[in-house]
């Protein structure tokens, strides 16, 4: 893990030291090339906004948790494509309404918050015979679920981890594209509390997740986009016995709608 961890944050650097854009924003006809194709005439700056439906399943066995959510959210998307195809991406999510039970020995419905933050880098290039983008990237995650206004007490479910994702882009018509792309995440710590648990120093550094979408992007003729993914996502993260702490399992999928600036 420490390898694989100096490894990553090495390649950071690199990305980041090589691939670092010109900061001067140009605009493009969208409708008539690819985002990549854009930023070779100069650096491209997008802002996405967007709402989302995500229905969260966790469980966890040993702890005799399940929490079964469904949460509504507002997320947004920085991205900046540079001259050299260096690709930056700054993503973050909140939950702004959730129906939402805990199950722990009974049923009982719950607050639930989910958040979420990630920095991606790395590179965007044309290499369709079809036209479209390639994006692949590294950086760093984090994401959380808190389930407040429970009778049995707080729980909490954090997770920090480095993503390996790539995404393509293949255009089907003059102003349309299909978008599908997946992620594989390397647990690099996890803090899980469950019914008002406590957990002095999580040692939680065994575990994965993935994630995998597919979508549609329209582009008009003024350059804004609008888009849509559907993602799948999962963690698996075991247990602690320093810090006794459970195994635990979960999964979400979401639907989501933006508009990209």
């Amino acid at each position: 893990m420490k390898r694989l961890l100096i490894a990553q944050l090495t390649s950071l650097l690199v990305l980041g030291f090589f691939l670092t854009p010109v900061w001067a924003q140009s605009s493009a006809a969208a409708s008539e090339s690819s985002v990549t194709e854009a930023s070779q005439r100069g650096t491209a700056v997008f802002l996405t906004p967007s709402v989302s439906y995500k229905s969260l399943d966790h469980k966890s066995s040993a702890a005799d948790f399940q929490l079964d959510a469904h949460l509504f959210q507002l997320n947004v998307d920085f991205e900046v494509i540079g001259e050299n195809f260096a690709y930056h991406r700054l993503s973050l999510g909140r939950t702004f309404n959730d129906s939402s039970e805990q199950t722990s020995a009974t049923d009982e419905s719950a607050r639930v918050l989910h958040s979420h933050f990630s920095y991606q880098v790395g590179a965007m290039n044309l290499s369709l015979p079809a036209g479209g983008d390639l994006a692949i990237w590294t950086g760093v995650g984090w994401q959380g679920t808190e389930v407040r206004d429970n009778p049995e007490g707080k729980s909490r479910m954090q997770y920090a981890y480095l993503p390996f994702g790539l995404d393509i882009g293949m255009r089907f018509d003059h102003s349309s594209f299909l978008i599908v792309g997946g992620e594989y995440r390397v647990l690099v710590k996890g803090w899980e509390r469950y019914s008002g648990g406590t957990t002095a120093s999580p040692t939680q550094a065994d575990g994965y997740g993935y994630a995998g979408w597919v979508g549609l992007d329209y582009v008009f003729d003024n350059g804004r986009t609008l888009t849509s993914r559907v993602k799948l996502e999962h963690w698996t993260v075991d247990e602690s016995a320093a810090d006794d702490l459970a195994d635990s399992r979960s999964r979400s999928l979401s639907l989501a709608l933006g508009v990209r600036f």
